[in-house]
């Protein structure tokens, strides 16, 4: 599982444990998973109940191919992985 403290810049989509939230709500940009962690723990220190989900931005700086657009993240190597998210600090990808 890869850890959100290691993404560089990215945003948060926040859930609602009611079911009368259909819609999710996104926060940010943050400068990097550190960042946005924090933010959600402020978060839970203020009482929300809720989940939060961390994604990071992918490059726009690379060449792609038809592939890249269309095949889902299980079906690329992790030299894929290495282009899309160059400021990824982890290792468990």
């Amino acid at each position: 599982m890869l850890d959100p403290k290691n993404f560089g810049p990215c945003f948060v989509s926040v859930s609602h444990n009611r079911n009368i939230y259909i819609e999710d709500y996104c926060y940010g940009p943050f400068a990097n998973g550190e960042e946005a962690v924090a933010w959600m723990d402020e978060q839970f220190a203020k009482g929300f109940h809720g989940n939060f989900h961390v994604t990071p931005f992918r490059t726009p700086n690379r060449e792609r191919t038809y592939d890249d657009w269309w095949l889902s993240d299980e079906h690329k190597d992790t030299e894929f992985f290495r282009l899309e998210y160059p400021e990824y600090t982890g290792t468990d990808f």
